[in-house]
């Protein structure tokens, strides 16, 4: 339902760098996370009649706040007993009193008439909660193994800071472990990712770009409002593979090229390259569109095959990009620099 998916995305955003806490209270209202998770079907009907659903939960506890193993099957069953009394049309919540359970609930140690917000400060008072969600941030922002270390000095950052996600960011950021050059090239592009940035280093903005990468964003695995299941996609390695890399390269020439009606053939060849140093040197011109176009460098072997493939034929001291013909070897050049492995990365 298009509408609630809409909400809910306007929600993540809201709270992107602000306070997590304050998300986690607010997705408990959240109309597309009722029907996803069966929230609406939660309800205390009267002392010897309950229809409890777990399905939100044991997702609240296992994906969203705590981490798997941090929480007994008891704990799940006396969380949706707090969670009781909303339902939804898809656009706006209402919590019904009358549905909800009001009797007395133990979760973590903490026993009485626990309500949904009452919920949320337990949850966050636990210290695993601090430490998953940046183990989270971490794997997103660095790398795929944390350095369990550096989580740990973001947790209690995320703690001092009242579980706001704007200080912790910034202590990763200004960090010289997040400058690490190992981690250059260690997170692999979403499809998303891959496919926005494609256009954007271009500076190439079609009319109808977003169709053109929507459709796309399917067959590469990551369809947007649409992930696999409640926990999203596995992402990582799984984005590249044999059926999906093909399409990444085809996706890059197609950008590059036009397809059919679908999109126009990038016209700007020119004016692209004019934004480097010296695009007439051959060598620095490879040099620095493989320095911008790619995370980590490629061997010297692949920039020499750049090289040539640029000057097709012509002297180092007979290049000039206004040429005949410059144009499409500049763009044969762009192709396949972002046909490297280096570029999905």
């Amino acid at each position: 339902f298009t509408p609630s998916m809409y909400l809910q995305n306007q929600l993540f955003r809201k709270y992107a760098t602000g306070n997590f806490k304050d998300l986690v209270k607010s997705i408990n209202y959240d109309p597309a996370m009722l029907e996803w998770l069966d929230n609406d079907q939660n309800y205390y009907v009267s002392e010897n009649n309950f229809t409890i659903n777990e399905n939100y939960a044991r997702e609240l506890l296992e994906l969203f706040t705590m981490g798997e193993g941090n929480y007994s099957q008891f704990d799940i069953e006396e969380v949706a007993r707090a969670l009781t009394g909303f339902y939804t049309d898809g656009m706006h919540t209402v919590y019904s009193p009358t549905r909800h359970d009001h009797g007395d609930k133990t979760i973590f140690g903490t026993t009485g008439d626990i309500g949904v917000d009452d919920l949320i400060d337990l949850i966050f008072e636990q210290e695993e909660t601090a430490t998953y969600i940046c183990r989270k941030l971490y794997k997103w922002f660095v790398y795929e193994i944390p350095d369990e270390e550096i989580v740990q000095q973001m947790a209690s950052e995320f703690v001092n800071n009242n579980f706001e996600i704007e200080p912790v960011l910034r202590l990763l950021f200004s960090s010289e472990h997040f400058y690490d050059e190992n981690f250059r090239g260690a997170k692999y592009k979403n499809p998303i990712y891959f496919s926005l940035s494609t256009f954007r280093q271009l500076y190439y903005e079609p009319e109808n770009r977003n169709e053109f990468m929507l459709w796309y964003n399917w067959v590469l695995g990551q369809a947007m409002f649409h992930p696999p299941d409640v926990s999203g996609w596995d992402g990582y390695r799984s984005w590249v593979n044999t059926f999906t890399l093909p399409y990444r390269k085809l996706y890059s020439n197609q950008v590059v090229d036009g397809h059919q009606n679908q999109i126009p053939e990038w016209g700007d060849v020119i004016e692209f390259v004019e934004r480097f140093t010296n695009p007439n040197d051959p060598e620095l011109l490879v040099t620095e569109m493989t320095e911008y176009l790619l995370a980590i460098q490629p061997s010297e072997q692949t920039i020499d095959l750049l090289v040539e493939e640029l000057l097709d034929g012509t002297e180092v001291y007979n290049w000039y990009i206004y040429m005949p013909g410059a144009d499409m070897r500049i763009k044969t050049v762009i192709k396949h620099i972002m046909r490297l492995e280096e570029f999905q990365v």
